[in-house]
């Protein structure tokens, strides 16, 4: 149950706070008019101003007792029940101290009526019209004598009709209001297409859980179909719209109870969901994304690998600090990875800055510290260089488990792959951002951030094979590489296994100015060049670690 008052914003709650505490305070004008009358001065000054006193206490302390509940309680509905209750019981103490069935203040149930209506809808007024009606029915039997009860009745049946009009007059406005603000609201926040939340919310509820403590653990899927321009462009905007509107639905069908489905912007889709476990989400987003590979919609035929799919990219809220911006970043970045390795897959967000964590202990030297310092600072000026670091050590690990290394070259490799790039933080950043061919001068200095790199990482203790690594990653095994010309066995294995990943790399991702290859594509050139630039064995177990894992 959403929260009315809290919907009409601050102001009105406000003003119905202030209107609740004046009719407390009313109900002690008529019982003070009532003792005074009542009374001769001896009384007033005797028992009647002590019962006045004593009723003013009272009064007091339930307007304390409300603002206490008004605060305290955070489910509303508890919170509106025993106010109502306070405030009734007010009433009727007023009722009863001036007369009851003889008593003028009876309009005071009409305001609590009308209060209440207009803060919580038709129902509750309904409901308050009845109960007081009833209130002063039994308050006109056990106080009226025969003679006069009739005449009382009549007279408070009209009251009572009384109430239950204005309760439908005003109920039935405020709900139509209160319908009409919802129905804005919901086009507002809704995407016009798919009738799922839009943009806008989305951002809007992000802002609002993060915030929120909560044990639950929360993942935001970030999800995009596949070669979807391929299909508008080829069988037109108008099927493509019938795609979005099928896949919103089967993504409605196939999430949890409690998640949400956003559409954020063209032929991205995100998703909140609660989980139990990592584990558990990885199996939501396959669940999705399989629903959707096995759907048959018309003329995915067509698109490349004749089927309509989705990507996933999955990140799991993290703690107080986590900001919006941070966790969506983290989605999107999975999602990047998902389309990058062959689409039609869900990719868990992980970093190799954080995989590596564990390299601030090694060996207690503080040293590798700043060099993450110095990666970072290199990942701020080329984002280029930050994913292309987390592929190649991505490429790297699925050699290491499919050649079956050892843990400690497996650790060495890997150790290569996240440093090897490490010399670039003496390349300027204009030849890192470059979009066009580097000059023989930029690609001089280009070449000297496999040496540089080496010497960094060669201070760090214990780390001479990795330094040598590092400087050998642009080798070739002709001798033709760089930067010391050595072929063959004279190159150390591992480093052989990263221009291999590097180089693979290299041809699969965007650049700006050079032909994005396919893996297949990739898989030729690395065949054409076994014998000069790689070594002709390791080629061979790498493209088959990738095509065990990808094709």
């Amino acid at each position: 149950m959403s929260n009315p008052t809290h919907d009409h914003g601050l102001d009105v709650k406000n003003i119905f706070i202030t209107l609740k505490i004046l009719i407390l305070f009313f109900c002690v004008i008529p019982v003070t008019q009532a003792i005074f009358l009542a009374s001769s001065s001896d009384e007033i000054l005797d028992f009647n101003l002590a019962k006045m006193v004593t009723f003013l206490i009272i009064i007091s302390l339930v307007t304390l007792f409300w603002f206490v509940i008004n605060y305290t309680f955070k489910n509303y509905r508890v919170r509106a029940v025993i106010e109502i209750l306070v405030m009734h019981s007010i009433a009727v103490l007023c009722y009863v101290s001036t007369g009851t069935a003889a008593s003028s203040y009876k309009f005071i149930f009409a305001l609590i009526v009308l209060i209440y209506t207009m803060e919580l809808g038709l129902k509750i007024g309904f409901l308050l019209s009845g109960v007081s009606g009833l209130t002063i029915f039994i308050g006109d039997l056990l106080t009226c004598t025969q003679a006069h009860r009739s005449s009382h009745f009549q007279a408070d049946i009209i009251l009572t009709a009384t109430f239950v009009l204005v309760a439908y007059i005003v109920g039935f406005y405020v709900d139509k209001d209160r319908k009409l603000i919802n129905n804005l609201k919901e086009s507002v926040n809704r995407d016009s297409l798919t009738g799922l939340f839009n943009h806008r919310y989305f951002h809007q509820y992000m802002r609002e859980i993060i915030t929120q403590e909560t044990n639950e653990q929360l993942y935001l899927f970030m999800a995009d179909i596949d070669y979807f321009k391929v299909y508008n462009d080829t069988l037109g905007h108008q099927k493509g719209d019938r795609v979005l509107k099928k896949i919103a639905a089967l993504a409605l069908e196939n999430i949890p109870e409690g998640g949400l489905v956003f559409r954020y912007g063209g032929e991205e889709f995100t998703f909140l969901i609660p989980a139990k476990s990592t584990n558990d989400a990885i199996n939501i987003a396959n669940r999705i994304r399989i629903s959707i590979s096995e759907h048959r919609f018309e003329g995915e035929e067509m698109m490349p690998g004749h089927d309509l799919t989705i990507s996933i990219g999955v990140a799991e809220r993290r703690g107080a600090s986590d900001t919006v911006a941070d966790w969506i970043e983290r989605a999107d970045n999975a999602l990047y990875k998902a389309k990058f390795f062959r689409k039609n897959r869900v990719q868990l967000y992980s970093s190799v800055f954080e995989r590596f964590d564990h390299l601030d202990q090694i060996d207690g030297d503080e040293r590798i510290i700043s060099i993450k310092t110095l990666l970072s600072v290199i990942n701020s000026r080329d984002r280029y260089t930050y994913n292309h670091t987390d592929r190649v050590v991505h490429y790297c690990e699925i050699f290491s488990k499919y050649a079956k290394l050892s843990e400690a070259d497996s650790r060495t490799l890997l150790y290569g792959a996240y440093l090897h790039d490490i010399g670039k933080i003496n390349v300027s950043q204009e030849i890192l951002i470059s979009e066009k061919p580097l000059t023989d001068e930029q690609w001089a200095e280009m070449k000297k951030h496999p040496s540089d790199g080496a010497d960094i990482v060669q201070k760090i203790k214990n780390f001479d094979t990795v330094a040598d690594i590092v400087r050998q990653h642009h080798e070739k095994f002709n001798g033709m590489g760089y930067p010391l010309g050595l072929k063959g066995e004279e190159l150390n294995p591992l480093s052989r296994v990263l221009t291999l990943a590097d180089s693979f790399d290299a041809m699969t991702a965007k650049r700006p100015y050079q032909k994005v290859k396919t893996f297949e594509e990739a898989f030729v050139e690395i065949r054409r060049c076994k014998g000069t630039q790689f070594d002709p064995q390791l080629a061979e177990i790498f493209i088959a670690a990738i095509k065990d894992t990808y094709c």
